[in-house]
């Protein structure tokens, strides 16, 4: 789950940079297709961010485990309160994305 969400992180960054770099239309009429048609087609962005909301959703679903601190780093504990940071930081990232009330309510829940 951990690498999954920093995997988010960084095909996020990838996507957001990859989807600036295309090639602008030549003229007012093929600016005018190349909008319509990609506002048509699902882009690699799209995809990542129904990819986190599906990982989330099922992540969501069941409780957030929350183990007492009693070993050290790379440890259980650890490594378990580090997945749920990056749960909280996906959910984050996902409420200011969609807007969808549901993944602020469980960062706000899951850090109380």
């Amino acid at each position: 789950m951990i690498r999954l969400s920093l995997g988010l992180i960084s095909t996020l960054a990838l996507t957001a940079g990859l989807t600036a770099c295309k090639a602008p239309a030549q003229s007012s009429g093929d600016v005018t297709q190349a909008v319509h048609s990609q506002s048509n087609t699902v882009n690699g962005f799209d995809r990542t961010v129904e990819n986190a909301k599906t990982a989330l959703d099922r992540a969501m679903a069941g409780p957030v485990t929350i183990p007492t601190p009693k070993d050290p780093g790379g440890g259980y504990t650890h490594e378990t309160h580090k997945g749920n940071f990056a749960l909280i930081y996906d959910a984050a990232q996902l409420y200011q994305l969609t807007g969808e009330k549901k993944y602020a309510e469980f960062a706000g829940q899951a850090m109380l």
